[in-house]
């Protein structure tokens, strides 16, 4: 069987012991979000009002617990806003966000 990006990344996490995703689902990252349905019961889905919150909540959930979280976002300026938040921060995260990919049209997709 064939997986996707997104399950490889849901399987990593749950055989990680990643109790939660936290971010905002949008077009650069639905593959990600498509993936938990084949997980459900094993990781959750936390979703934010905004980028920076997401940061906000799994560096204080490390610090209070000692169990990581994972985090995503959408391409471009919540991408941005998640890289300067660790910064800001000093949170021990290692962001990761797609970069932009262009189809025919000019319309941007994940």
């Amino acid at each position: 069987m064939r997986l996707t990006g997104g399950e490889i990344i849901i399987d990593f996490l749950v055989r990680h012991r990643i109790p939660y995703l936290v971010g905002i689902p949008g077009h650069g990252c639905l593959g990600l979000v498509d993936a938990l349905k084949n997980y459900e019961g094993r990781i959750q889905l936390l979703q934010v009002r905004h980028e920076q919150s997401a940061v906000h909540l799994a560096d204080a959930y490390y610090r209070l617990t000692g169990i990581p979280l994972a985090v995503f976002t959408s391409i471009g300026p919540g991408a941005m806003n998640t890289v300067l938040t660790c910064r800001w921060t000093s949170s021990v995260i290692a962001p990761r966000s797609r970069r932009r990919n262009w189809t025919t049209g000019g319309f941007p997709v994940g």
